[in-house]
């Protein structure tokens, strides 16, 4: 541990780290990587997931105020469910700009990317509670599980 000369911490707090961490609120993805993550989830996720199952309440719990890291290491380890890790890494990019988007969440000038370092800065933040897409609004789940339904 690092101390100053009067025995005072000079490392960095917890909390202070926190506060450097960027949202997904200030349009970390682009409109183009939304669409083609849309046009992924509907041929490789939506066997499973519906954009209601990944989006609004459901997705608020499992993810908010988690790192994009976290959500985007899940999706491109563990997804999709009979084929964990088949997608290129464009593809789960892209799928994590479309949940993004799904979530209320704003694009951006820049390209998201699957660099860990920039996702490790990127803390999951969305719109409040009674935030509805249009995707979302009015949907019912079909029974499909999710996202984050195959943590134990």
């Amino acid at each position: 541990v690092a101390t100053s000369l009067l025995g005072v911490s000079t490392l960095p707090s917890r909390a202070d780290a926190q506060d450097s961490v960027r949202t997904t609120m200030s349009g970390v993805y682009t409109d183009e990587q939304a669409v083609k993550g849309k046009e992924v989830f509907n041929g490789a996720c939506s066997g499973c997931h519906t954009s209601a199952s990944s989006s609004g309440a459901e997705f608020r719990t499992r993810w908010m105020g988690k790192l994009l890291w976290e959500f985007y290491a899940y999706v491109s380890k563990l997804m999709p469910d009979e084929a964990p890790g088949a997608l290129s890494e464009a593809e789960y990019v892209n799928v994590t700009a479309y949940v993004l988007k799904l979530n209320g969440m704003p694009a951006g000038g820049s390209e998201l990317t699957a660099d860990s370092t920039l996702l490790k800065g990127l803390r999951i933040d969305t719109l409040a509670p009674g935030f509805q897409t249009g995707a979302a609004s009015g949907s019912s789940s079909g029974g499909a599980r999710r996202l984050g339904a195959h943590i134990r």
